[in-house]
């Protein structure tokens, strides 16, 4: 069985080293740096991601990849974090990656390998046949969205001691009494009472804003995944509004609004223009834009997004 690795990163250079141990497995990387001319592969591993507006992107990529290097009937296993839905447009089974970033080949190892879609056990044999833990379930789509929520969560708790640490710092308070011996006698408790499933995380607080290729940029690959209806199937239903609310310093349409105005100056609503799938318009004033401008516009953290399944019902929520 031949194996090709596409994308010699992060995941990639892991994937590599484990599977080349047991397999015959070749690498290619983008940037050229790796180069294989086979083709005809049983497996490609695709272990580069994709930005939240980068979706048809990233399937043409692996589409592309698909036709030139995998055999008729191929698989295709996608290693890296994707928006829910992807994998299986793609017919591919998918696979997401846990563990430490400094430490990833010897955390592959280590955590049950999760494998999700229509062959996701043809997919799961190759890597129990090598000592590794697996778990397969029927669609893709649980184990994108197991990924993304994993990542949300260590969010929420970096962003929760952050919180605590900026109170503890204006009222003069030991971040460490206040946080850290709390939740350290809170987890030893619960553990003596045998409950294991209440122990929580105890992170030291990070100063400045998130950053990193993976926390917030999964945020947004979860706030993309919640409007799945919208990127995956709003052609299927005409009778749908988009309304876009711009608050203070947002600029939709070329009209500043006012830095001081504490309520909604420019709001949006659109449909999807007649016979042009790909463009939508303001059933107002008429403004016109395309999908890619409204994914990126309501995923501005300053922006809300609300939708009905009718003409004039709407519910507001921030995608926050």
């Amino acid at each position: 069985m031949k194996h090709c690795v596409i994308g010699i990163g992060e995941i990639g250079k892991p994937i590599y080293n484990i599977l080349s141990e047991h397999y015959d497995v070749e690498r290619f990387d983008m940037n050229g740096e790796y180069y294989t001319p086979q083709r005809d592969y049983d497996v490609i591993h695709i272990c580069f991601g994709h930005k939240y507006n980068e979706v048809d992107l990233f399937k043409k990529w692996v589409k592309d990849y698909q036709k030139k290097f995998l055999r008729e009937g191929g698989l295709t296993i996608i290693h890296s974090t994707v928006a829910v839905g992807i994998s299986s447009d793609l017919e591919a089974v998918h696979s997401p990656i846990r563990g430490l970033h400094h430490s990833m080949e010897q955390s592959i190892k280590t955590f049950v390998k999760f494998f999700g879609g229509k062959r996701a056990s043809e997919a799961a044999e190759i890597f129990r046949r090598i000592g590794i833990k697996v778990m397969i379930f029927e669609n893709s789509e649980t184990t994108e969205a197991m990924k993304l929520f994993d990542t949300e969560y260590y969010r929420v708790c970096i962003e929760f001691a952050q919180r605590v640490k900026k109170y503890c710092d204006k009222h003069n308070l030991n971040y460490s009494d206040v946080y850290r011996l709390a939740n350290v006698t809170y987890n030893q408790g619960y553990i003596r009472l045998d409950c294991p499933e209440y122990v929580r995380p105890v992170l030291e607080s990070i100063t400045g804003p998130l950053g990193g290729h993976c926390i917030k940029p999964n945020e947004r690959l979860l706030n993309l995944s919640e409007h799945e209806w919208f990127t995956r199937n709003i052609n299927t239903n005409r009778n749908v509004v988009f309304s876009i609310v711009g608050y203070r310093e947002i600029n939709f349409n070329g009209i500043m609004t006012d830095d001081k105005c504490k309520v909604s100056v420019i709001r949006h609503r659109f449909v999807i223009k007649e016979k042009e799938d790909n463009i939508y318009i303001c059933k107002d004033c008429g403004f016109e834009v395309g999908r890619e401008w409204l994914l990126r516009a309501i995923n501005r953290p300053d922006s809300e997004f609300c939708f009905g399944n009718k003409i004039n019902d709407e519910w507001y929520y921030n995608t926050n």
